[in-house]
């Protein structure tokens, strides 16, 4: 799940990855925090849609997507064009047997043109592509994590005030968050790792400035201990104790993001959940 402005009204839209389902989901955003119906984006049969991230890959001035597809082991680039919300599509592999959960842009080898981060589920690592700004990427280059870790899902931000782009990856089977420090050349390294809890499997992270001391703070989304944890930052790669908040029974949240969806000025924490019967 991701927001940007689709339809240039400068209300906040929402796109989501509609597991399963074998196609993409947009909410069109209104001035008081509601949204509409939504429309539905089909990609090819068989596909496996789990995440989904936004930016101008091409230049243009337009929001375009990217969405992970485990079954393909591939993620997908749709652009903006013409009538259509989205139209046509680039792919890349991201490894064998990997099974890509999650992605997310960035500026990672400071060239101004976005690049793409993966988490890989199957093979326990990370995957950036460099991007060329003109909707073509790099190979993937990869970075592991912890055997067994299973990343679920992952978010960027400068978290040591270096200017380079930074990376925090939520592990569901390690029941912890690891922080990698982008280099400013487009490589990575393992800086630290933070647990949630016991049972936790995080399968959720996002990052913002959430008590607006300007330095960003994380937020993950609990799916084995049905709850939320928030981690504040120091502005040097670290982070305080996490303060966990319940959700309603039998919740298990699977994406969070931060965004201002009412215009108060304050970042709101938005959950998708999975409510199990």
């Amino acid at each position: 799940m991701k927001t940007g402005h689709f339809n240039d009204d400068n209300q906040l839209d929402i796109i989501v990855a509609n597991q399963y389902s074998g196609n993409m989901g947009v909410f069109f955003g209104y001035s008081d925090g509601t949204f509409s119906s939504m429309i539905m984006i089909s990609l090819m049969q068989n596909s496996n849609p789990t995440s989904v991230t936004v930016g101008d890959f091409n230049k243009d001035n337009r929001l375009d997507f990217a969405v992970t597809d485990p079954n393909f082991n591939m993620i997908r680039i749709f652009l903006q064009s013409g009538s259509e919300y989205f139209g046509g599509q680039t792919t890349f592999y991201t490894g064998n047997d990997s099974q890509p959960s999650s992605v997310a842009v960035g500026y990672f080898n400071n060239d101004n043109l976005l690049d793409i981060a993966v988490t890989n589920y199957a093979t326990h690592n990370i995957g950036i592509f460099l991007g060329y700004g003109n909707r073509m990427f790099s190979n993937v280059t990869t970075y592991s994590i912890s055997y067994d870790s299973y990343p679920s899902s992952l978010a960027v931000g400068d978290f040591n005030n270096d200017s380079f782009t930074d990376i925090i990856v939520a592990n569901s089977m390690t029941n912890d968050i690891t922080v990698f420090v982008g280099l400013g050349d487009g490589t990575f390294s393992i800086f630290i790792s933070y647990s949630t809890g016991i049972a936790s499997q995080p399968m959720s992270v996002a990052v913002g400035d959430f008590n607006r001391d300007n330095r960003l703070d994380i937020v993950v989304g609990n799916f084995g201990t049905n709850n939320v944890c928030i981690l504040f930052g120091y502005g040097n790669g670290r982070f305080t104790n996490q303060t966990w908040y319940p959700l309603e029974f039998n919740a298990r949240p699977r994406s969070v993001i931060f965004k201002d969806f009412n215009n108060d000025g304050w970042e709101d924490i938005f959950f998708f959940n999975s409510l199990k019967e």
